[in-house]
């Protein structure tokens, strides 16, 4: 059955802990309350199998092209912006893209869930956003497909907070649209 991608609420939280799980090693694993503070941010996405998540895109505006969020740091306040129904037109920040995650089941398969989870965050957030993420388990690849790049400054103190060979990388979403990339 073909997965649909709707937007991420309070319902889903509980299942993107789940896959989370099933994605990382447990000594990154992000705190339900943490998932909570990025969907309440409303620009962010998952896909479902009938009502079992298999697969997410975890995302929200970020004050600083210069540098991430550190990893754990999205549980203390003030630090992300306050949410917003409407991001269009907001271009005073960046936008961060925390997390994609594919159920194993659904990687690798014609389906495209990942693909599917990360074009409707870009639809979202439009064309002239700066957009940037921190690559984690060998997956630079994966987004230099979709026209990211390795920032020149790797921030080596807020990449310390994530696992092993983190990459910084940005992608500056007016000249991949132009370019037709996405």
């Amino acid at each position: 059955m073909m997965p649909i991608v709707v937007p991420a609420n309070e319902s889903h939280v509980e299942g993107i802990y789940q896959l989370q799980t099933q994605c990382y090693a447990e000594d990154v694993l992000e705190t339900r309350e943490e998932f909570r503070a990025i969907v309440h941010q409303n620009t962010s996405f998952v896909a479902l199998n009938q009502d079992t998540v298999v697969g997410y895109i975890l995302s929200h505006s970020w004050h600083s092209i210069a540098y991430p969020p550190s990893l754990h740091d999205l549980d203390l306040a003030g630090v992300l912006p306050e949410p917003a129904d409407k991001i269009h037109g907001d271009d005073s920040r960046c936008h961060f893209i925390h997390d994609l995650s594919v159920s194993p089941s659904y990687r690798n398969s014609l389906v495209g869930v990942g693909k599917l989870l990360f074009n409707a965050t870009m639809d979202l957030i439009g064309p002239s956003r700066i957009v940037t993420l921190v690559s984690v388990n060998s997956t630079v690849s994966y987004w230099e497909k979709r026209g990211f790049v390795s920032a020149k400054v790797q921030p080596t103190r807020i990449l310390s907070s994530y696992p092993e060979a983190a990459v910084y990388m940005i992608r500056l979403q007016s000249l991949v649209v132009n370019n037709n990339l996405s």
